[in-house]
């Protein structure tokens, strides 16, 4: 068994408080030591109805029996528990790999993340009820491959989509500034391929005029006629919602047109 197999299904041999330490922030203080609540303080309760006979002065009754009732919790549902750690385990694995606090390089990350994925796609079987979850989750991993380790060799690429709705979020806000209008403006509908880029490489630098000017004329050309049909379409939808029988009219004169030609 691999490293990583091993650090996912352990040896097998801790014990089942060991397990569920690792598994709910409650665990470890039902586990190892008692619960020590403040018993509330009223005037004309007897302190003693809160202990048990036996226990340590301030332990009171009602904790220890929820301790009690925890705990047979606890046993009664052990075997639903591994593949919890299973899955868990695996999803804090991908967690720490992603966010890359040792600084690595792009290709380090995406091995150490690749051969996570594929122990998970070998080993979802033992993740039990939470199998479909698993399938789920190499699925759409599997989807954002392409473009999931692009903010490793770009600086200050936004990582995760609420990030990038964040930036959006800014560019909205400043655009509401401007125009005083608190809906997305047409020119943001139709040219938001290109205002978002520009907005977000201004805020990272100065550009010169000598900068701005193309270099690619046919990228630039290419670009323009991409932007002219996304117009286009739009006069179009608008011609439409202001009169639709006037649009369907003309529509059917032009095919009648073309039947004529023919």
């Amino acid at each position: 068994m691999t490293p990583l197999e091993q650090a996912s299904f352990g040896h097998g041999r801790e014990s089942l408080r060991d397990r569920l330490t690792t598994l709910s922030p409650l665990t470890p203080i039902l586990a190892t030591q008692p619960v020590w609540v403040a018993a509330p303080k009223t005037t004309d309760a007897d302190p003693a109805k809160f202990r048990t006979a036996g226990a340590k002065r301030g332990q009171p009754l009602a904790l220890v029996k929820l301790k009690s009732i925890l705990l047979k919790g606890l046993e009664a549902t052990a075997s639903l528990w591994p593949p919890i750690a299973v899955a868990c385990n695996w999803v804090h694995q991908a967690a720490r790999i992603l966010n890359n606090k040792p600084g690595f390089e792009l290709y380090v990350v995406r091995l150490c993340f690749q051969g996570l994925v594929a122990a998970m796609s070998r080993w979802q079987s033992h993740s039990g009820v939470l199998e479909n979850s698993i399938v789920h989750f190499l699925k759409v991993t599997r989807s954002y491959w392409s473009g999931l380790f692009h903010c490793y060799a770009v600086d200050g690429l936004p990582r995760t989509n609420n990030d990038l709705e964040h930036v959006f979020g800014q560019i909205r806000h400043h655009q509401r500034r401007c125009s005083g209008r608190k809906v997305a403006s047409a020119s943001l509908v139709l040219r938001g391929s290109v205002l978002l880029v520009a907005a977000l490489a201004t805020q990272l630098k100065t550009f010169q005029p000598a900068q701005l000017v193309p270099t690619a004329l046919a990228t630039w050309q290419q670009l323009r006629s991409q932007l002219a049909q996304h117009r286009l379409k739009r006069v179009k939808q608008l011609r439409f919602r202001r009169s639709p029988s006037a649009y369907l009219a003309t529509l059917e004169a032009k095919a009648l047109q073309l039947t004529l030609l023919l």
